[in-house]
């Protein structure tokens, strides 16, 4: 038995994607997704029964949900503390109505650690609250050492369209500056088609994209191999967001080699040299044409944009290294004192 269960609802992609990839990392965590809808489940009573075993040392939640209540009183009574990851910036917290969750992690006894991927939240709110850190999103899939960091990319043939990715969860689009990348893509005068994980199901979006002559093709909601060979195919992507504690999709494009275009907001890149990031980010996200001007550049003819790429890859494993390094060390301290 491992020392951490860690437990996500399965309507938080973002939280499910970082407990994961904690896991996997530590060797030390039990991942389980649950539903959404409070009550008796098979696995929340799954998930009650290995706390009341009391081999677990840690409940190791990611955000705040009413379907967490049943584990929570679980763990209480078995002796096992109780940690919340909180994977939302504070801005996300307000942009996404997020307040209400945030504000009962915050305030309930219950919870011995609160843990947040955003370094300056931490930092504020443990001024006030004992039990806060900063835990930073890892990623386990990192190249080799030794081995090229990236895949080589052959050249997008000159008649071919440039295939655009814009893929984020359907509960995110209000803070992914959604409706900006599409007035941006409208307006290429190269041939281009985007792909989408979804985005047309939503009957707004989808008057967007007809009323803009958008040339799409919507995936849906794939498999992780299935959106990983999607991105494989494209020549560029777009996470152009107002707010992000991380961004794992952006992070997907980069390890696979593709360039993404990106907003100041967007952590994974932010936390790089600023060298290598500059070429990829746009100062002035909510303007279509800055955007529109970015892919142009990135993947004209005469653009260097795999070797920039493959730089942001190498920097962004080493950054990597350090943080799963720090994230061993700090589980290795919570769960054997």
């Amino acid at each position: 038995m491992r020392k951490a269960i860690a437990v996500s609802v399965g309507g938080f992609p973002g939280a499910n994607t970082t407990l994961a990839e904690l896991a996997a990392v530590t060797g030390e965590i039990h991942h389980i997704t649950i539903a959404a809808t409070p009550g008796p489940s098979a696995d929340v009573r799954f998930v009650v029964d290995l706390l009341k075993s009391k081999r677990a040392r840690l409940l190791l939640l990611g955000g705040w949900s009413a379907a967490y209540e049943p584990l929570v009183a679980a763990a209480t009574a078995a002796g096992v503390r109780v940690a919340v990851y909180w994977t939302s910036t504070a801005a996300q917290s307000e942009m996404g109505r997020e307040m209400d969750r945030l504000t009962k992690l915050i305030e309930d006894p219950r919870v011995t650690y609160r843990w947040f991927a955003q370094h300056s939240f931490a930092e504020a709110v443990g001024r006030h609250l004992p039990g806060c850190a900063w835990l930073p999103n890892v990623i386990s899939a990192l190249p080799r050492s030794g081995r090229r960091t990236l895949p080589r990319r052959s050249p997008r043939p000159a008649r071919r369209p440039v295939e655009i990715g814009l893929f984020c969860s359907p509960h995110e689009y209000h803070r992914k500056n959604v409706l900006t990348s599409l007035l941006a893509v409208a307006s290429l005068t190269a041939p281009y088609r985007l792909h989408l994980n979804g985005l047309s199901a939503d009957a707004h979006y989808r008057a967007w994209l007809e009323r803009l002559g958008i040339h799409w093709v919507d995936h849906g909601w794939m498999t992780r191999a299935d959106y990983l060979d999607t991105i494989a195919g494209l020549d560029i992507g777009l996470q152009v967001s107002f707010t992000e504690s991380f961004n794992y999709v952006a992070a997907d494009h980069i390890l696979s080699g593709v360039p993404v275009v990106v907003s100041e907001m967007v952590a994974v890149m932010r936390d790089l040299p600023a060298s290598v990031r500059r070429p990829f980010v746009v100062l002035t996200p909510d303007e279509p044409g800055a955007i529109a001007t970015m892919i142009s550049t990135l993947t004209g003819p005469t653009a260097q944009t795999g070797t920039r790429i493959a730089a942001v890859g190498r920097a962004l494993t080493a950054n990597q290294r350090t943080r799963i390094a720090s994230v061993r060390r700090f589980f290795r301290k919570v769960l054997h004192p």
